[in-house]
């Protein structure tokens, strides 16, 4: 790896805070995991809504800066084989539990090494996307600034910068919990005392607090169920007991970034950009006095007391759309999981047809080919479909003809691009600019995704191409998918059953496994 050391010296501060930092997660490393809202496609997507030409998923560079065991990184090698990915970790025993999976996923496009974001210099590399998740915030306000000036200095010129942090006011709850559990465990440095020590005073606290104080009953709640988890344990140590947390108001985020050259694109989860995701009245008034795009931002963090978001930076120069360009969709691939809240809707006419979110938000649609167009993934197929596929498949629904691109046409067609723009910026339609990187149909020799194969051979629980978690709790259907690595037809994997599997069981598992987005192109 070639390293340059930053321009700006590292305080002494800076410097013990590194040190300690790495001790901590080679004492106690965190397990990391995909991460949906940080992967290629969607930052390409989110990018070119707001008008940045960001490079396509399939073949694309990224770098992960604290990437842990690469349990983010990997899983996106896999589903992106013609691209790039780069993982940087301070924790030795980091590196070496990815560089062990990796070798077991014998994947080739993927380079995890020791190293620090401070000494990388512009000579390592120049890349498309830039992840930066649970790391911002867990350093020092020194080491912040190297951060925003390695992701300016190592992103390329249409790249996209992920980064995420806690964020006040939501946070400020917290942010107490936290001082007071390092309060408690001041001079005592054995990790395991620590964290037994925060237990018994989370545990005696909530005996003691008045019930009128419920929203502060609630958190302590929720942070001693974590320390209370011995799955969890990595979680609490390094959220609660580490030397450094400090959260950002969006704002300064904004500003702080600016002074190096980055500036603000969206934010990954969309919907927490959004005032029209609150009651139309507050939302209209909100609007009226803001005065730029952070300061809407940061109203809305106080409205929603929120204490997290996952922001977008790119260069200083490029030029941005102040509102996302919603036509785009028509270039994109949509997937919903919206379902009718009535048994055979009425599609043809004005009727009012309710669809329902699977958290349960409704919305209202009198349109016919907005109406058929959600249909077609209750009715025909949850994959994703490219949207002339879905007006095509929304036409033959409603029985009518659509090919004449006639003005009306070109009309019906704008409305349901804008709504179905409108509908995912809410969160309740998946957009994405670049196909899916699975397979929709289980192939002569089926080939489940290596990670699919070598996790469910160990347990019930494994992680699609989606990037999804999912269970298996069929011992059949996880030996099926065990042997699915392209060497078997149909025929063979019957045999291999010896009369145990069906065949028609067998195509319903072949088919379930490409509906979850678990079979390889």
């Amino acid at each position: 790896m070639r390293t340059k050391r930053a321009a700006d010296p590292l305080s002494s501060e800076d410097l013990d805070s590194v040190a300690r930092t790495q001790q901590s997660y080679e004492r106690i490393p965190y397990r990391t995991g995909p991460w949906p809202s940080a992967r290629p496609s969607h930052l390409e997507t989110t990018a070119n809504l707001w008008g940045l030409e960001a490079a396509a998923a399939d073949r694309c560079s990224m770098l992960e800066l604290g990437c842990g065991d690469g349990g983010n990184l990997l899983p996106l090698a896999l589903c992106h084989p013609e691209s790039t990915f780069v993982g940087i970790d301070l924790a030795k025993a980091h590196i070496s539990a990815g560089r062990g999976l990796q070798s077991r996923l014998a994947l080739d496009n993927v380079r995890l090494e020791v190293g620090s974001f401070v000494d990388l210099d512009s000579d390592f590399g120049s890349f498309d996307y830039i992840v930066v998740h649970g790391l911002m915030s867990w350093v020092t306000p020194g080491l912040q600034e190297h951060l925003f000036a390695a992701c300016k200095r190592l992103l390329s010129p249409i790249g996209v910068a992920f980064i995420s942090y806690n964020t006040y006011p939501g946070w400020y709850m917290q942010h107490s919990i936290r001082e007071l559990l390092r309060q408690h465990n001041r001079g005592v440095n054995d990790i395991q005392q620590r964290i037994e020590r925060s237990r018994e005073l989370l545990d005696i606290l909530l005996q003691t607090v008045p019930a009128r104080e419920s929203a502060y009953r609630d958190y302590l709640e929720s942070v001693g169920a974590v320390a209370r988890d011995p799955s969890r344990e990595y979680y609490f140590s390094h959220e609660y007991l580490e030397d450094q947390n400090h959260p950002f108001y969006v704002l300064d985020f904004i500003e702080r970034a600016g002074a190096h050259g980055l500036q603000y694109l969206a934010d990954a989860d969309l919907i927490d950009m959004e005032l029209d995701n609150m009651p139309h009245e507050p939302s209209e008034l909100l609007e009226k006095l803001v005065e730029s795009r952070a300061q809407r931002l940061q109203i809305l963090d106080f409205a929603v007391n929120r204490k997290f978001r996952q922001s977008l930076l790119c260069h200083a120069d490029v030029v941005l759309h102040e509102m996302p360009d919603l036509h785009r969709t028509c270039e994109m691939y949509i997937a919903s999981n919206l379902e009718p809240t009535s048994a055979d809707p009425p599609i043809n006419g004005p009727a009012v047809v309710e669809f329902r979110d699977r958290h349960g938000r409704t919305i209202e649609v009198d349109q016919p080919l907005v109406k058929a167009s959600l249909l077609r993934f209750c009715e025909e197929s949850r994959q994703p479909i490219a949207f002339e596929e879905l007006v095509d498949w929304a036409c033959r629904r409603l029985g009518v003809a659509m090919g004449a691109r006639d003005a009306q046409d070109r009309k019906e067609r704008e409305i349901l691009a804008l709504l179905l723009g409108r509908i995912h910026l809410a969160d309740m339609v998946d957009l994405q600019s670049s196909p899916p990187c699975w397979s929709f149909e289980p192939s002569t020799y089926p080939v489940a995704s290596p990670l699919v194969r070598l996790e469910l051979a160990e347990n019930e629980r494994t992680t699609t191409l989606r990037l999804r978690a999912l269970a298996v709790d069929n011992a059949i259907a996880r030996e099926v998918l065990c042997l699915l690595d392209g060497s078997r037809d149909r025929d063979a994997l019957l045999q291999h059953f010896e009369g145990r599997l069906p065949a028609d069981e067998l195509e319903k598992i072949l088919q379930l496994a490409a509906d979850n987005a678990m079979l390889m192109k």
